[in-house]
């Protein structure tokens, strides 16, 4: 599961994200509005943010269909998750990202490097979408 911590947030608009700082990790919780998502995108775009190392560092989150359709149907909503560092500094550390929707079980990356891969991805893990009406909290919690 994503976390406790996630059930027990305020609510939240669609599109409107939310980043915070809580003990050895950054959190950032993205409020999917899924029907716009099904009618009008191909896939799922967060707006930038940024989390603070030694200085600011801008990361965007990226929700994409599941299996080769290209793009999100009412049919079968699951997705796969990318977050993508662009504009990493020169001492970042490795990070641990740990990718979760909802109170679905949660994919772990260990020791990703963004200054050699500026994107990362949840391999083989897919979340089920749920209704088109429905909104999705997606969270991304990066640990140093």
């Amino acid at each position: 599961a994503v976390s406790q911590a996630s059930q027990a947030q305020p609510a939240m608009a669609p599109g409107e994200l939310q980043l915070s700082y809580e003990s050895d990790c950054v959190v950032v919780r993205w409020c999917v509005d899924l029907r716009r998502l099904c009618s009008q995108y191909r896939y799922g775009l967060s707006r930038r943010f940024v989390v603070r190392f030694t200085e600011e560092v801008p990361f965007v989150l990226f929700l994409n269909p599941a299996a080769s359709a290209g793009a999100f149907s009412t049919a079968e909503l699951r997705a796969t998750m990318q977050v993508k560092c662009t504009d990493p500094c020169p001492d970042m550390p490795h990070l641990q990202m740990l990718f979760g929707v909802d109170d679905q079980p949660a994919a772990v990356v260990e020791d990703h490097d963004f200054q050699v891969e500026p994107l990362c991805a949840a391999q083989g893990t897919t979340w089920h979408l749920g209704d088109t009406t429905a909104i999705l909290r997606v969270q991304l919690s990066v640990r140093p």
